[in-house]
């Protein structure tokens, strides 16, 4: 009897788009525009139909890369700026115990939770689609 496992593992960072991104309505138009640009500067007699669909879905790819990537540093940045302002308030509400900072204190904790809870939504179905694609 033969046993044979197989050692390869699939690829986990192939490039899937983020379906959350049609969700933003800026999203969509600066999508939108972009391919209006695209068939405005391409359309021509000398370029067949299945080279002109494959280009645009390469640029559509890379438009949503760079929106994608333009939103994860903006959150990043974010992240970091309640972080910092949560760490100097602790520091101020230990020293006066004001009740003002208390609020402002919270407030921003649960603006860090909203943040950590779209990382994690992101996350979990992410998770569950690789769940159903990979068995």
């Amino acid at each position: 009897m033969l046993l044979a496992l197989s050692l390869h593992v699939p690829d986990a960072k192939r490039w899937r788009r983020n379906t959350r991104l049609l969700t933003y309505k800026d999203t969509l138009a600066e999508i939108e525009d972009t391919i209006k640009r695209y068939l405005d500067t391409n359309d021509s007699p000398e370029v067949s139909v299945a080279t002109l669909w494959e280009t645009l879905k390469a640029v559509i790819r890379r438009q949503f890369i760079v929106i994608a990537a333009r939103l994860n540093r903006a959150r990043w940045e974010k992240c970091h700026q309640l972080e910092d302002d949560i760490r100097s308030l602790k520091v101020t509400h230990g020293r006066t115990g004001s009740l003002v900072v208390r609020r402002q204190l919270i407030t921003l904790r649960k603006q860090m939770r909203a943040l950590e809870g779209d990382k994690t939504e992101y996350t979990l179905l992410r998770n569950k689609h690789k769940y159903y694609t990979g068995g």
